[in-house]
Parts: structure tokens; sequence; C-alpha cells
């Protein structure tokens, strides 16, 4: 009697723990949500015609890969390519990534068919005065790419865009003000030279 008894006491707590247990669930728990395999790759693409732009990270050749243990690998600058493999910046932590997965979902990279159909992305031919933005994304054993082309006079893709400045953040790049927007140099005058008159012609 008493072990049917205990049994059920002991039926009722397991019953009461099991419900009392939050459910993790992917659409409000980001973490949950990041695939274990997720993996960024990007690549700004400059026409070799084209100078460099320091003042915008993503008009000047880049490459950024993230790993799915949050390692983060970024360059931008003259010689970077598609080929590039850049040596670790910075780990990030989980919350980093899952707002990195985060982002690129909302941004709608995370759906695969609206991918572009292509095969190398690194075969891909861009025409004087262009700039191509590659995203790969990497999540689920899938991978698909994205690829985004346009002139230097025109502004780039927002989407695009916004996932490399928020990638040149993390990997501490700098982006340099514009000519156009560095305040002018104060010089000040603080008069004659009061040294002047124990000065001879020699000593000048």
């Amino acid at each position: 009697m008493r072990g049917t008894a205990a049994a059920g006491i002991l039926t009722v707590l397991l019953l009461c723990g099991c419900q009392g247990q939050p459910r993790m669930d992917p659409d409000t728990d980001p973490l949950v949500a990041v695939p274990v395999d997720f993996t960024l790759d990007v690549t700004v693409m400059v026409h070799e015609d084209l100078p460099g732009d320091p003042s915008n990270v993503h008009r000047r050749p880049g490459k950024f890969i993230l790993f799915p243990d949050g390692i983060l690998h970024s360059d931008t600058g003259e010689g970077v390519s598609f080929d590039t493999r850049p040596a670790q910046t910075r780990t990030l932590h989980e919350g980093q990534v899952a707002q990195v997965w985060s982002l690129v979902r909302s941004l709608g990279f995370a759906d695969r068919s609206r991918a572009d159909s292509i095969g190398n992305p690194a075969l891909e031919q861009i025409e004087p005065d262009q700039i191509l933005h590659v995203i790969t994304v990497t999540a689920d054993s899938r991978r698909w790419s994205y690829l985004y082309t346009f002139e230097d006079v025109e502004p780039a893709d927002a989407a695009s865009t916004r996932l490399i400045r928020v990638l040149a953040r993390l990997g501490w790049e700098r982006e340099m003000p514009g000519a156009a927007s560095r305040e002018p140099v104060w010089r000040f005058d603080f008069g004659p030279d009061p040294y002047a008159t124990l000065r001879t012609d020699d000593s000048r």
C-alpha cells in the first residue's frame, strides 16, 4: 500500500516537473533558432580600375567569414579577393552569433528560394566601374549564395550593405571619413616670435 502511494506521488511530481519546464521556441529564442552549422561568407569585389573607397566599407575590397563556433575572420583593402582567407579577428559569443543569424533572416538571406543559381561565385566577372557583393550562407546542411552588382555611381543594395557594415563593425574594421566630411585643421596664430630679438643672424 505504501509502495503504491509513493509511486503515485512520484508520478505526480514528475508530471508537474515536466509541465513546469519552459519549452524553447525557435521563433522566440534566438539561440535555439541558430543552425548548428551556420556559416556566413561575404565578399566585396571591386573592379581593378576602381580605387578603393576608404569611407565606405561596402565599396572597398573585403572578406568576412563567420564560422559556426563564432570565430570571425575579416580583412578589407587592396589585395583582398574572393579567394582570400583572412586571419582570425575575434570570437563572437553565442548572443552575437544569434544576432547575426537574426539579421540574415530579417534581410531575406535565409530564404534559399530567392538565392541566385550560380556555380562558383569566384568565377563571376565584373565590368569596369562595378562593385559586386557575394553573400554565401550555409545552414541546415545546405549552401546558397546571393549576388548584388551595382555601378560605382549608383547606391548599393541596402540589404547587402547593412550586413557588410555589421560584419565590419564586429571585425573592428574602421571606416575613414570621406574627404568632403573632414573638418578643416585649425591653425593657431600665437603672434610674433618672442625670441626673435635674442637670435643672431647665424643662429636663425
